[in-house]
């Protein structure tokens, strides 16, 4: 991310923060726009929010500063800030594609026609995956944010998805595995 962010003239690095502030993004006349995250963050933490904060130099660029907290997490600037940076770093079609590498992600039911040639008959077939195959489990979930290199909590959060997880990626898992599921994932790993 580091390197995606200094290609456009843009000033990152990690300090010493508060815990509950994740980074900020800051515009002056006289150093121009700097990026700065939480250096105790774990690494897929800090790697998320180097692009959090890389949306809001996008899409901020009027503003002086912005700062991410716990607190103001629920504003929609930060909501979409969160979309951006989940779509950058896990692309839906990336997800699906790691999901069917675990045989996972697969369609509930395969329908098939099947012809007889000599009777110029037909058969109308169905399969399923064996029941609970297509469930992904928090081993798959932590591979999944290892590979994006992200947290596990920003894979799949532990109650109701912010905007930022209901990108393709979310909604996959979601019709994949069901709302019970991603509810009981738990929110304190990674």
């Amino acid at each position: 991310m580091g390197e995606l962010i200094s290609d456009q003239g843009i000033w990152s690095s990690g300090v010493n923060l508060p815990d509950e502030m994740s980074g900020l993004f800051l515009r002056h006349t006289s150093i121009g726009m700097a990026i700065l995250v939480n250096f105790d963050h774990v690494q897929g933490r800090k790697r998320f929010s180097y692009a959090h904060e890389y949306a809001h130099a996008l899409l901020d660029r009027d503003r002086t500063a912005t700062v991410s907290t716990r607190d103001n997490a629920s504003e929609l600037i930060e909501k979409r800030s969160k979309r951006f940076a989940a779509a950058l770093l896990m692309p839906g079609e990336g997800v699906t594609e790691f999901l069917r590498s675990l045989d996972k992600g697969l369609p509930s039911r395969y329908e098939q026609t099947i012809f007889d040639v000599a009777t110029e008959g037909r058969i109308d077939t169905q399969t399923r995956p064996v029941p609970g195959s297509q469930a992904i489990t928090h081993q798959d979930a932590a591979m999944l944010a290892h590979h994006f290199g992200v947290s596990y909590q920003r894979y799949l959060p532990a109650k109701e998805p912010e905007p930022s997880f209901t990108t393709r990626m979310c909604q996959t898992a979601r019709a994949r595995i069901g709302r019970e599921r991603i509810s009981r994932l738990p929110k304190n790993v990674g």
